[in-house]
């Protein structure tokens, strides 16, 4: 959310609470869980007896309507009811769309749930600066004492809007949004975003996680492929502990089937937070050095319907990377846009025009009957797409002054990130002694 003075904006921060604490927050959970479970009966009730899909202003009448019989629930905020209900409209809405669907709502299960919520507005919560103390505190009603905030608070001069407090496997965090000012935004930076008209087109691939026109190429983190052989071992033996083994069978799950099943869990944590960590860094770096950038917009539901492709992009995430370069340029005031989805960036020929229709996947390097030119397929992609967004903007190059590759290569280098450049291959002491070579890294034509 932006205007022309604030923008909106989240911090997520790890709790410390005691055990106290930790028992209210689990009480919040437990109604939060059981309101979306009742309104769930409601909708699944009547789309089994009828074939009709109640909407969400239904299902909530129906709620408060039943409310009084439930004495627990008669303290809890109209934030967190409304936040459920506007949760389950999304759901609902997603079923209408798609047909071939699953038309049922599913129930929250208390025993197998690993990840909860619940939601509260800007009056139901504050933050508190203790004098003395370095940390801050969050308070809401219903608790004893005020909870430890273990980050440091980044937007102080924000206001606060609203919170939503998150249990993950054994851990709680809480996700504040402030409303802050465009200007206190950019101060609380660690780096400084260019100001320049450096741009570039992306090309997304799966041997090289993105290719860009100046020549810089970001290799993936890939976590779940280092995983992949840990996550099977323990599944084989998840197998063998004793749970239900088909639908109906009323064996109960074996402690150590549920102990197994957390430290899977939890190591499907780690892969996500490693995989949205290497995503922050990228997106980060290029929105910090570009000032204009284009990306292919593809498919990502053809790609998952492939067998070859489902897994790779589940591991890379490209949709993830484009919806985080869109966010971070539009705080930044920077240019991003999508090519037309049946733009032929990998056909085109860079220097000529030239399409060639038969090119496949396997071409890793694309050579033009026309011009006889020879160019990596990536590369030439990444070109065309840079070449589109020039025509749109009017503005934008890809050539580097020496210190401005110097700076690209110290962030890079900061965020651990495996680059390397087209026209250099993987020397990189190569470059930081010679800036000059920069002008090897732009193609004749851009």
């Amino acid at each position: 959310m932006f205007d022309n003075e604030y923008i909106y904006i989240s911090q997520k921060v790890r709790l410390m609470p005691n055990k106290s604490q930790i028992n209210v927050l689990t009480d919040f959970f437990n109604k939060a869980r059981f309101i979306h479970n009742l309104a769930v009966t409601y909708y699944n009730k009547k789309l089994e007896e009828t074939g009709e899909m109640l909407k969400a202003p239904i299902l909530q009448s129906l709620y408060l309507k039943n409310k009084p019989q439930y004495e627990f629930l008669k303290d809890v905020s109209p934030t967190l009811q409304n936040k459920i209900f506007a949760n389950l409209s999304i759901a609902i809405g997603k079923r209408m769309a798609n047909k071939e669907a699953n038309k049922f709502l599913f129930f929250k299960k208390k025993k197998t749930i690993l990840y909860e919520s619940f939601y509260l507005g800007k009056s139901e919560f504050s933050l508190v600066e203790k004098p003395n103390k370095k940390h801050h505190y969050i308070y809401f009603k219903g608790l004893g004492s005020s909870i430890k905030i273990q980050d440091k608070l980044r937007f102080k001069e924000g206001i606060p809007l609203f919170v939503t407090f998150k249990k993950e496997l054994n851990k709680y965090y809480a996700s504040i949004t402030y409303k802050v000012k465009k200007d206190d935004y950019l101060s609380s930076l660690k780096y400084k975003i260019e100001n320049n008209e450096k741009a570039i087109g992306i090309d997304l691939g799966i041997n090289q996680f993105i290719t860009t026109s100046c020549g810089l190429s970001i290799g993936a983190e890939r976590p779940l492929l280092k995983s992949e052989k840990r996550l099977k071992m323990l599944y084989r033996r998840l197998d063998k502990k004793e749970h239900p083994r088909f639908k109906g069978d009323t064996t109960k799950k074996s402690n150590a089937y549920l102990k197994l099943s957390f430290k899977i869990a939890k190591l499907h944590n780690r892969i996500k937070k490693i995989r949205n960590d290497h995503l922050n860094k990228v997106s980060s770096v290029l929105v910090r050095n570009f000032a204009a950038i284009c990306m292919e917009d593809l498919s990502v539901k053809e790609l998952q319907n492939s067998k070859s492709f489902a897994k790779n992009e589940q591991d890379i995430a490209f949709y993830n990377l484009q919806t985080k370069i869109a966010y971070k340029s539009k705080l930044a005031n920077h240019k991003f846009i999508l090519a037309n989805k049946y733009f032929a960036s990998s056909k085109v020929c860079v220097k000529c025009g030239h399409i060639k229709e038969d090119l496949t996947l396997f071409n890793r390097v694309y050579r033009c009957p026309n011009c006889g030119f020879e160019i990596d397929r990536d590369f030439n992609a990444a070109c065309n797409l840079f070449k589109y967004m020039k025509k749109i903007i009017g503005w934008g190059t890809s050539k580097f002054k020496p210190f401005e590759l110097d700076k690209l290569v110290k962030d890079c280098d900061k965020n651990n990130l495996n680059y390397y450049f087209q026209s250099l291959g993987n020397n990189q002491s190569e470059i930081k002694k010679d800036a000059l070579l920069t002008q090897k890294l732009n193609h004749a034509s851009i």
